[in-house]
């Protein structure tokens, strides 16, 4: 008895898992019969100010994808939905999904800014968080420190990495590497709220010198090269806190901190 009662728990159960499969399936035919319903693109703008909208982003979908809006649900592809959003170089990470009730929803975070790169060519750049190089769209101006000077990013850097640019090369160009350079500086002082709350903007010289520009205009801050950084700058706060408040802010033309334990300053 106790035998029979086995077999039949285990018919019984296979029975349901068959007829879920079945009723799945069907569900899943159904659904890849319906068409589209419409797009919705939710867009993270990473604390930040934006550098692209949902109303940009829902263009180029339709316009890569025609008739996305009415195509059977069978006929989109999610991987290639994705894949096309990932190419966008404002965009950090996506996500694209089909509801129940038919509709194609995109959700996304852009890019995060730290620092806008102003070559000797006139060119402009954002680069963000990860060292992404990103065109700077005069529609949607974004409130970063500047890096200028002897600095570059080569032909059509756009969505590129700026490891990509100086990984593994033996012979990297000088004002590539100053980009490189000014990214560490940048993701240093952005980390910092005292450094980043005086950075106006980063200089570097043709031979590499690294010098900040502070809010202040009273001052300019030498840095030396891109080594040591967050010693330099915990060097430079002790200073501004116990220095500055008895001298003032416009006594010192000058702060130069590239030589190790030293502040030297020039009036």
């Amino acid at each position: 008895m106790k035998l029979f009662l086995k077999i039949l728990l285990i018919v019984t159960w296979l029975a349901m898992a068959a007829g879920a499969v079945v009723l799945m399936s069907f569900a899943n035919k159904s659904h890849n019969l319906q068409r589209c319903s419409g797009v919705i693109v939710n867009l993270d703008f990473n604390g930040g100010d934006q550098l692209i909208t949902p109303e940009i982003v829902k263009s180029q979908l339709l316009k890569e994808f025609r008739n996305l809006e009415n195509k059977l649900l069978g006929d989109i592809s999610i991987e290639k939905t994705n894949d096309f959003l990932k190419e966008n170089q404002y965009i950090e990470r996506c996500d694209v999904h089909l509801t129940v009730e038919g509709c194609l929803v995109a959700n996304i975070k852009q890019c995060n800014p730290v620092f806008r790169v102003l070559t000797p060519d006139g060119q402009s750049y954002y680069v963000d968080d990860q060292g992404k190089i990103m065109s700077a769209d005069p529609h949607f101006p974004v409130r970063v420190m500047v890096a200028s000077g002897f600095i570059g990013a080569g032909n059509n850097p756009q969505g590129k990495f700026i490891k990509s640019l100086t990984g593994g090369k033996r012979k990297i160009a000088p004002e590539i590497k100053n980009l490189a350079n000014a990214y560490k500086v940048a993701m240093v002082v952005a980390n910092d709220s005292i450094m980043k709350a005086l950075t106006e903007q980063i200089h570097i010289s043709t031979d590499g010198e690294i010098t900040l520009l502070t809010k202040t205009g009273t001052h300019t801050v030498t840095v030396g090269d891109a080594k040591n950084l967050e010693e330099k700058f915990a060097k430079l706060e002790t200073f501004y806190m116990s220095a500055m408040p008895k001298v003032g802010w416009e006594h010192y033309k000058s702060i130069n901190l590239a030589y190790q334990n030293q502040v030297i300053c020039t009036k």
